[in-house]
């Protein structure tokens, strides 16, 4: 699997001090600690479906306190119900940094391709 990318903007506002935003590199690193679930969804499928392989974008949106409000898939090649009903249920769970106020919303893909034999 391909390292997630986010894309996107952060939400604005903040007090004095706290955090306005959450950078691409702070989303990044929660996608790459959350990784191997999605991974995992991917492993037990493929053991189904030999050779299966393709990207799923999934876009989020984070609340202030870092949980996940809403993600959707906005791309998919994979075409793999399983996979993608697993990665919405992971996701769904992850926990983001908290920010003072507002939302951010970004767009990550995820790129599965069978191990090299």
């Amino acid at each position: 699997m391909g390292d997630g990318v986010p894309s996107g903007r952060g939400g604005a506002g903040a007090a004095p001090g706290g955090n306005a935003y959450r950078s691409n590199e702070s989303l990044l690193a929660v996608v790459r600690r959350y990784a191997p679930g999605i991974q995992f969804c991917y492993d037990n499928e493929l053991r189904k479906k030999p050779g299966l392989r393709g990207k799923l974008v999934v876009a989020m949106v984070v609340l202030a306190n870092g949980s996940v409000s809403e993600a959707t898939i906005v791309e998919d090649t994979l075409n793999s119900p399983a996979v993608r009903d697993c990665a919405l249920a992971q996701i769904r769970g992850w926990q983001f940094p908290a920010i003072a106020s507002g939302v951010t919303s970004f767009k990550t893909p995820f790129v599965f391709t069978p191990p090299s034999q």
